[in-house]
């Protein structure tokens, strides 16, 4: 949690609304946790197969999301046209990290995979100090890493 913090610290832009990012950031949270425990309950508890699981989301997925990508097919053909490699990598890899996940929950409790789940922070931090030239690099790296050694002290027990 201290590591979080010093993560997310430091001081905002002038003119930065805040309270609307924190409130928002806090409802992403609550999002995460209940989704995380719905996840484990059913692959760990009620014994979903993961794969299963994962294709039942995915199509929930789509067919959620569908109507509004429809409703604009010139933005589609744009962002198909000039990032079909990134969409490509995006469209397999963020399920095949899922299904790692939900697989870890059949293995392990939910209380150590889900805040190793939560190490792509570190990742995150990484490339919003080196790539987006966000400030506060050893800051932020330093926090990111502490949040690591969290999830490995709770992994251990």
């Amino acid at each position: 949690m201290v590591a979080a913090l010093a993560l997310a610290a430091g001081r905002p832009p002038v003119g930065a609304r805040v309270g609307p990012g924190v409130r928002w950031g806090l409802a992403t949270a609550g999002f995460i946790a209940a989704y995380t425990l719905w996840d484990a309950t059913a692959v760990a508890r009620v014994g979903v197969p993961p794969l299963l699981f994962l294709w039942w989301s995915e199509l929930a997925r789509a067919v959620l999301l569908a109507p509004g990508v429809w409703r604009d097919p010139a933005s589609l053909r744009h962002v198909w046209r000039h990032h079909r490699g990134s969409v490509a990598t995006v469209a397999l890899l963020s399920p095949a990290a899922y299904l790692l996940v939900l697989s870890a929950f059949t293995l392990a409790p939910v209380s150590l995979v889900a805040p190793a789940r939560e190490v792509s922070v570190l990742l995150g931090t990484l490339a919003g100090t080196t790539l987006l030239g966000e400030g506060a690099r050893v800051r932020r790296t330093l926090a990111a890493a502490a949040m690591v050694v969290g999830v490995g002290l709770l992994a251990r027990g």
